[in-house]
């Protein structure tokens, strides 16, 4: 079976934020960096697994920035 690549993975919860929310794509996001943070240096560092944490670090900030960028323009839209 092959592994998502970063855009598919990227892409899921994209989508969960349509079907679930923001709120829950984020959770899912740090639920899944929780489980792998552990394992990063299991047997040793493994290159691979750390860039992959990375990423979802990324991703994390990615989707938190879209929450605040949402909750901001309803407070500078309010006006107009």
């Amino acid at each position: 079976m092959l592994k998502p690549t970063r855009e598919q993975i990227r892409e899921k919860y994209l989508k969960m934020i349509q079907t679930a929310g923001i709120d829950q794509a984020i959770s899912a996001v740090h639920n899944e960096m929780g489980f792998l943070e552990p394992h990063v240096f299991d047997h040793g560092y493994n290159k691979e697994k750390f860039e992959h944490l990375q990423f979802m670090r990324e991703l994390a900030r990615e989707l938190y920035n879209y929450k605040l960028e949402q909750d901001s323009k309803g407070l500078y839209d309010h006006g107009k």
